[in-house]
């Protein structure tokens, strides 16, 4: 008996032993693949690290050129405020010219008495009415008078440079 139960015995130590062994070898194997598992994953770490350098070299970059067109965008702010206050300025002396010309102008009409006169209105028409009630003459022809002695006027005064 004792003898079956060596045999028996050493043939449990030797599918042991045998069990040990292929889990020794299935052990080296997983430790193999986790090394190469974990050479592959430093290099994707590796390249990841590579991708967000390069991500922050160019948010960088993107952040100075916001930063330029920022400061243009300002220079160009300034050029037009400027400019629309010389626009200001230049409507207003436009404005004050225009107002001093209607003035000059104005001071050139002819002013009757008792003749209510309204801007812009024609006071040629007017007095040509007056007047030809008054002569009881046509309008027309009272237009045709004045019209000839505004033009007789006018050359004589520019013949003899006369204002």
């Amino acid at each position: 008996m004792f003898g079956t139960d060596k045999q028996n015995a050493i043939a449990n130590m030797q599918t042991v032993q045998s069990t040990l062994l292929s889990i020794q070898e299935t052990m080296l194997k997983m430790q193999e693949t986790i090394l190469k598992n974990h050479v592959e994953m430093r290099g994707d770490i590796n390249k990841l690290d590579n991708r967000v350098e390069m991500i922050q070299q160019t948010m960088e970059k993107n952040e100075a050129k916001i930063q330029s067109v920022e400061v243009g965008l300002d220079n160009v702010v300034k050029k037009v405020d400027i400019l629309d206050t010389e626009m200001i300025a230049s409507n207003k002396k436009m404005e004050e010219a225009i107002i001093y010309l209607e003035m000059e102008k104005a001071a050139f009409y002819l002013h009757f008495q008792n003749v209510i006169e309204e801007k812009e209105e024609d006071l040629g028409d007017i007095m040509a009415d007056l007047i030809s009630d008054v002569l009881q003459r046509d309008k027309q022809e009272i237009l045709t008078e004045i019209d000839e002695t505004y033009r007789i006027q006018t050359n004589y005064a520019r013949r003899n440079r006369l204002p």
